[in-house]
């Protein structure tokens, strides 16, 4: 009747190897315990498990190969944007060797590279006649749709706030229109690119680059934007 005795000193030795153990951990000491690590490995060597042996079990070496970390995006380059940002690069290049800089405006967007050309350099007022003087920045262009034929251009035109009501321009989406086209002409000579790598979009005046009716707002917003798309 008293096999209850038997559970209870099972649980009691239980528990006073459990508190010995976690005393003994408290009071661990670094020496004893490389000691006994040493003699751990020294005594598991002879069984194959440590150093590389052969293993305890035929048809392995006892060590298991895992798969590193898979590669963060930053490891690996974007090729295409690398090729983008040298494209923009040269056109810069040329942009400023011809000491226009302040006038045109390159950057990588996420649709490719965008070439923006204030006014004065292209246009007169009320005008789409281009000037002689945007002929460096279009070579350019040119020499970049020569060498990367997988480009396709969009040439946006864009117009100031002033309205204009003429035979040739009803409204600013004609002339901006014209304004696109007169420059796309223009690449398309210089290049010899096929007509159906290039898109024409008049904005008129509903994108202005910068707000206000001053001078140098008008002259920012009558402007041309050329975008290499990016294939």
């Amino acid at each position: 009747m008293e096999r209850w005795l038997v559970t209870y000193a099972d649980m009691i030795t239980l528990m006073m190897a459990y508190f010995i153990m976690v005393y003994s951990l408290s009071q661990l000491d670094l020496a004893k315990f490389r000691k006994v690590v040493a003699g751990f490995r020294a005594a598991t060597a002879t069984m194959g498990l440590m150093d590389g042996a052969s293993g305890v079990l035929p048809g392995g070496s006892g060590v298991l190969e895992l798969e590193g970390p898979p590669p963060s995006p930053s490891a690996s380059a974007d090729p295409l944007a690398e090729s983008l940002q040298a494209l923009a690069g040269g056109i810069s290049q040329q942009v400023v060797a011809a000491g226009l800089g302040s006038l045109v405006e390159v950057r990588v967007t996420p649709e490719g590279v965008r070439v923006s050309m204030a006014g004065p350099l292209l246009f007169e007022t009320a005008s789409a006649d281009l000037r002689p003087e945007a002929d460096p920045v279009l070579r350019a262009v040119a020499q970049a749709l020569r060498s990367r034929r997988e480009l396709q251009a969009r040439v946006e035109g864009h117009a100031d706030t002033r309205p204009i009501h003429t035979y040739r321009f009803p409204s600013n989406w004609e002339l901006s229109s014209a304004r696109a086209a007169a420059v796309v002409r223009r690449l398309a000579a210089l290049s010899g690119a096929d007509g159906t790598r290039f898109t024409i979009v008049g904005y008129g005046d509903s994108r202005p680059a910068r707000p206000g009716d001053d001078p140098e707002a008008l002259a920012r917003n009558r402007r041309v934007e050329i975008v290499l798309l990016r294939p």
